[in-house]
């Protein structure tokens, strides 16, 4: 098959004044995967020396290039001034290699755009340092690492993991991650001058968790893990990837003997190991998709928890169906529609005329990672409110298949985005076209991964004990409930199946976990940063000790509470130590929603003690202690409990043993005794755009500026609303509530 070129470079005068010197370049791939969306403004001011045009024989062989763009060019061509920006060619499409250079004008300025081999090639071997792959650990403890969108530490000892940190819960970003985007959010530099701006704030964000995982563990600031491990993914994407990740290998333990590690095999262990200390399985199958690694973007394996080898590839290849599923990248395709769907986006998407006729032509990769990946949270909750189109099904199976590109947007041949208007056959796509099309793709989606997951199964009989599911794509909660309905084994999704779990898979490749300890992780985050000052909170504000009792009867008189108790969850849902909860009345999931300024068609998740989901729900014995599967309520249930009910009768319920959360299973009776209801409902504890928040400050913050949240629980302390709240956090901590501890 002839491959198309790798990269296009794209190139205009972005928002510039007259006579601006500014120029936008951004670099696009066609092959399915493989993303180089810079962004980066080159003010000509900045400037470095610059050869000539990239020869097709250097063309030949892989590795690092630059694209450069130069402004008032000398009479004889030379790019006397030239600013430059690095990026990876990949290996087996580089022979496909094409740039159209070309000049263009801004106001009184010419630029010209060029590509070259890039240079300081013993700083680029230096950056890309070997690991020592292979090499068995020689410490007990591991400090895991994922430098990436999710960046996250932990620290596992002898197996066990003893706390996770992830990096969002640190500088108030979501899911955070490392590149110029973020550079450009955190400290307001962008263009070239970001570079050493970026440096720094990269080595300070990645001491700063170094630290944090050194506290959540009782070690001294300065202790130095002996083995630590990581995946080589952005190491490999750039040259400005492997520097990054050498910053923050060394801020974190300069010291320590590096480990590599696969991305989707780190992945497949977290989904392995847990699955058997939780489920008792031992050799399941285990899927691990996503968006992409190191090693793909779907990969499936066989597991064995008790014996080497505990992964075994195996082929994704189904002739029955005519599918290669290891070609298949489920999530940026289902990100792909949420990008061109204007209620999901709140209209944040170019340009204007396509608002107009109501379909986004923004391109999936012109989002930051970590928004893309909220995008395909919200529609699958915005699913709901459509229907499946029969005849639409077979175009949206070529688009996941990869067999159809978008035609809306040719600008960019690497667009995810689907042609919407086509489909709906009209000159402007309404809201039901929108939702329909969400939940067309939402099925074909849930099509794809059951054919997926039975065809192996069916190719491997009596070989299985149950389903483990990793990876991003492993979050779709209607995906993993109709195959827990359809099978004869088990479906586990751990607690963090996104990238933010990679850290503790990654230790556990190193290094097994004992299947004797059925621990689960939903609780391996920190202590609320400022923990230690929580006497003084109680003191200064009044606070009251509450029993499990008397926040029933808070919850019953339908007030919202937010709760902060003990460490902090690991993953991306909140699951009762950092959560607002209320009773599923009529009317609260509005107030919840509110209180969150989140879109309206929103779910809330209930939390359900297990011994009476057979109650609440129509499918049998659902385990579901992660917010993991979307059963369907009985009819009974969702009449008494409406704020708990989806449009489409579903709810994605945490259900709750006393060996969970012995508090939180005691509080759900508790209220089960005093309302119609047997469940809470449960969302989040952080104020829009932030992560779940990890402060006392934070909380008693949102406490003060937010009307619907009514209290604050912390440990076993009450707080009520005040005036003096704002004033007290600053007196005790020094920080404004409400804007983040650390």
């Amino acid at each position: 098959m002839a491959r198309r070129p790798l990269l296009r470079a794209a190139t205009a005068a972005a928002c510039m004044a007259p006579g601006a010197a500014d120029l936008t370049i951004t670099i696009a791939s066609p092959v399915a995967g493989h993303v180089y969306h810079t962004g980066v403004v080159f003010p000509s001011a900045h400037v470095v020396a610059g050869p000539g045009p990239l020869s097709d024989a250097v063309l030949a062989a892989p590795g690092d290039f630059e694209l450069c763009a130069d402004g008032d060019a000398g009479s004889d061509g030379a790019h006397a001034n030239a600013a430059c920006y690095g990026f990876h060619a990949f290996f087996d499409e580089l022979p496909g290699l094409k740039l159209e250079a070309k000049a263009l004008r801004a106001g009184k300025h010419e630029f010209r755009v060029w590509l070259r081999r890039a240079g300081n090639e013993p700083a680029l071997a230096e950056a890309r340092a070997p690991y020592a792959v292979g090499t068995p650990p020689r410490a007990d403890t591991i400090l895991a690492m994922h430098y990436g969108h999710d960046a996250a530490l932990a620290v596992v000892t002898g197996g066990e993991v003893e706390a996770v940190i992830e990096l969002e819960r640190l500088p108030g970003g979501r899911r955070y991650e490392d590149g110029w985007s973020i550079v450009e959010r955190y400290t307001g530099v962008a263009g070239v001058e970001a570079e050493a701006a970026r440096r720094v704030h990269l080595a300070r964000v990645w001491a700063e968790a170094g630290r944090a995982a050194r506290l959540a563990t009782g070690r001294p600031p300065d202790f130095a893990f002996g083995d630590a491990v990581c995946n080589p993914m952005i190491r490999d994407l750039s040259a400005q990837g492997a520097a990054g990740l050498r910053i923050a290998r060394d801020a974190v333990d300069p010291g320590a003997t590096w480990h590599e590690v696969d991305h989707h095999a780190s992945h497949a262990a977290l989904a392995l190991f847990d699955a058997a200390r939780q489920l008792g399985v031992r050799h399941p199958l285990v899927v691990a998709f996503d968006g992409g690694g190191n090693d793909g973007h779907t990969l499936a394996f066989a597991g064995n928890a008790t014996a080497e080898p505990s992964l075994t590839r195996l082929s994704l290849l189904d002739d029955a169906v005519g599918v290669d599923f290891a070609e298949v990248n489920f999530a940026n395709r289902y990100a792909g529609v949420a990008a061109a769907l204007p209620e999901v986006t709140r209209d944040q998407c170019a340009p204007a005329a396509a608002r107009a006729a109501g379909a986004c032509a923004r391109c999936l990769d012109d989002w930051p990672a970590g928004r893309m990946l909220a995008l395909a949270g919200k529609m699958m909750g915005y699913s709901a409110l459509g229907t499946a189109r029969a005849e639409w099904l077979p175009e949206l199976r070529a688009y996941f298949l990869g067999r159809k590109h978008d035609v809306v947007a040719p600008r960019h041949p690497h667009c995810y985005t689907f042609p919407l208007r086509a489909l709906a056959n009209s000159a402007r796509a309404d809201r039901a076209a929108q939702r329909d099309l969400a939940r067309t793709a939402q099925r074909v989606f849930e099509d794809l991964v059951v054919d997926m997951v039975s065809g192996l199964i069916a190719r491997h009989p009596g070989r299985f004990d149950g389903v483990a599911m990793s990876g991003g794509a492993a979050l779709n909660v209607l995906a993993n409930e109709r195959l827990a309905a359809r099978l004869d084994v088990p479906v586990h999704v751990p607690a963090a199946p996104g990238d933010c779990g990679l850290p503790v898979g990654s230790a556990w490749l190193l290094r097994r976990p004992s299947l004797t300890a059925a621990v689960g992780l939903q609780h391996a985050g920190p202590l609320p940063w400022d923990h230690a000052l929580l006497g003084a909170y109680a003191a200064r504000l009044n606070a009251t000790r509450a029993s499990v009792e008397d926040v029933a009867d808070l919850l019953a008189e339908e007030n919202i509470v937010g709760v902060v108790r003990g460490r902090a969850e690991h993953g991306p849902r909140a699951l009762g130590h950092r959560s607002l909860l209320a009773v599923p009345a009529r009317g609260m999931k509005e107030r919840l929603n509110g209180l969150k300024k989140r879109e309206w068609f929103r779910p809330v998740a209930p939390v359900v003690a297990v011994e009476a989901t057979d109650r609440v729900y129509k499918r049998r014995g659902v385990l579901s202690p992660y917010m993991s599967f979307a059963p369907a309520l009985r009819a009974a249930a969702a009449a008494r409990c409406p704020a708990m009910t989806h449009y489409d009768q579903s709810s994605r319920p945490q259900t709750v043993t006393a060996a969970d959360d012995a508090w939180l299973h005691a509080l759900l009776l508790a209220v089960a005794a005093r309302t119609p209801c047997e469940a809470l409902i449960n969302t989040s504890f952080n104020a829009r755009g932030r992560p779940i928040l990890n402060s006392i400050a934070d909380a008693l913050g949102l406490l003060r500026t937010d009307d619907d949240l009514d209290y604050v629980l912390v440990d076993d302390w009450l707080f009520a609303k005040r005036d003096d709240l704002a004033a007290a956090v600053v007196e005790l901590s020094g920080v404004d509530a409400g804007r983040g501890h650390l």
